[in-house]
């Protein structure tokens, strides 16, 4: 747990409570200690469901969820191979990645609101995105969201080549 810990920049205490599921993490805390076991957060969606060639039915997605930030993100690619990762986000009021900016290896992303009113952070800079709206900008500039509306948010995201 103390090298886990040192690797990933954390206080042994925090993973300690984390292991024990007594503190929520943000996206970037996740990314760091999934870094520093030598893996990715991608390998943290619950195990891909049997499909058929490279359709992904609704009931099969992969799942990572997020208890404690209120978010869910479904991936909508068969795998994390290809060029290109899909991701379907929900979250409900309040929910988002956290308030830690993180960062990954992929060149570039793309969210698109399909509900509700997203707050999006990329670098220093606050943007506002209602349904219809979209967002593309460089996955290595941090960056963080969250759900400023009333109700459920969701959200469409396009990563290239797969980082998360």
């Amino acid at each position: 747990m103390k090298e886990v810990a040192t690797r990933a920049e954390l206080t042994e205490s925090f993973v300690s409570l984390l292991e024990r599921d007594l503190v929520n993490p943000s996206v970037a805390s996740l990314q760091r200690i999934t870094a520093a076991l030598g893996t990715s957060l991608g390998a943290l969606f619950n195990e891909v469901m049997p499909h058929t060639g490279r359709v992904v039915r609704r009931s099969q997605r992969a799942r990572l969820t997020y208890p404690g930030l209120r978010a869910t993100d479904y991936l909508l690619s068969p795998d994390l191979n290809g060029k290109l990762e899909m991701i379907w986000a929900e979250a409900e009021p309040g929910g988002g990645s956290g308030d830690q900016p993180y960062t990954h290896d992929g060149d570039e992303e793309c969210v698109v609101v399909i509900r509700g009113r997203m707050e999006v952070w990329v670098g220093a800079r606050r943007y506002v995105l209602t349904a219809g709206d979209a967002i593309t900008f460089n996955s290595r500039v941090p960056h963080r969201w969250k759900n400023i509306g009333r109700g459920k948010l969701e959200a469409l995201w396009a990563i290239t080549p797969p980082s998360y």
